[in-house]
């Protein structure tokens, strides 16, 4: 699919739109995959002069965003992505906490990160394998670098 950019910059709705550029942008845009990797720089959104953060979520249904019933979002994330596991969109705050958004009950929810995660100095990263959410950390030191997976099974 070489015509089909490979970063693709739009607002969700223009991004609708260009569904009907071609039958290939169609079947991209439409991919299950594009949708969730589109849709993981577009939860959070902050807006400028009002200090507050603000949650939308977008219907594929009516092409259209809405705002979360629930805007109850405590912290800023941190930078990286968010992933999505069992229902919920789990992303990282800048106060140390992972903050699961349901997608069903359009709420956030503050889960601490494991006591000895906090210790470290390294880089936090989400991921999902084998359907579990798990944590990574690289961890840097003097003698050794390591790198530490936590797995959420609950």
């Amino acid at each position: 699919m070489s015509n089909l950019p490979s970063d693709l910059r739009l607002p969700a709705d223009s991004l609708f739109r260009s569904r009907s550029v071609c039958k290939d942008w169609k079947r991209a845009i439409d991919d299950p995959s594009f949708i969730r990797d589109h849709m993981k720089n577009q939860i959070g959104q902050y807006h400028q002069g009002q200090r507050e953060y603000k949650t939308s979520i977008y219907s594929s249904k009516t092409g259209s965003w809405k705002r979360a019933n629930k805007d109850n979002r405590p912290h800023p994330f941190w930078d990286g992505d968010g992933v999505c596991v069992n229902g919920n969109m789990y992303c990282g705050s800048l106060d140390k906490e992972l903050l699961p958004f349901n997608l069903n009950k359009e709420e956030y929810s503050v889960l601490p990160l494991p006591p000895k995660l906090l210790l470290h100095k390294g880089f936090v990263y989400l991921d999902v394998i084998g359907g579990w959410l798990t944590m990574s950390c690289n961890v840097y030191s003097d003698d050794k670098d390591m790198l530490e997976v936590w797995v959420m099974r609950d």
